[in-house]
């Protein structure tokens, strides 16, 4: 019995100590906006559209990535928290992706979106008298 406490113990701990490995370091060799690309028709399309506007049935259903000071007027950091950690806005809450998403995936999908969705700008309108603002 003696001798299968001094096998059986070693082997437990050494297992224990496997499994706390430290966490995964992000992919160095992976193109963030590939991987953005990926994690945002995977995860994020289905709210926000393949063109970012967040419309369901024409009706504002999640945040639009075109909107003028709009969400991506924030900064990555607060994007990042509200994506993590989810967030109520206007339109409703947005799920926390800490359980599904790694940070660098995140990440990797802010560049995505910053990439593809630029809010419009404000239209430059005559003012009577022949005059552009």
């Amino acid at each position: 019995m003696k001798n299968l406490v001094r096998i059986a113990v070693p082997a437990i701990i050494g297992a224990l100590l496997a499994a706390c490995s430290p966490p995964e370091a992000p992919p160095t060799s992976v193109d963030p906006l590939v991987l953005g690309r990926t994690i945002y028709i995977k995860r994020c399309v289905s709210c926000h559209n393949h063109d970012g506007t967040g419309t369901l049935r024409r009706k504002p259903y999640a945040a639009d990535f075109n909107q003028p000071g709009g969400v991506l007027s924030r900064s990555d950091d607060e994007l990042l928290a509200s994506v993590l950690d989810g967030k109520t806005g206007a339109y409703g809450t947005m799920p926390a992706f800490r359980p599904i998403l790694k940070e660098h995936e995140v990440r990797a999908a802010l560049t995505y979106i910053r990439s593809q969705f630029k809010p419009k700008q404000a239209e430059l309108k005559p003012i009577p008298g022949g005059e552009t603002l």
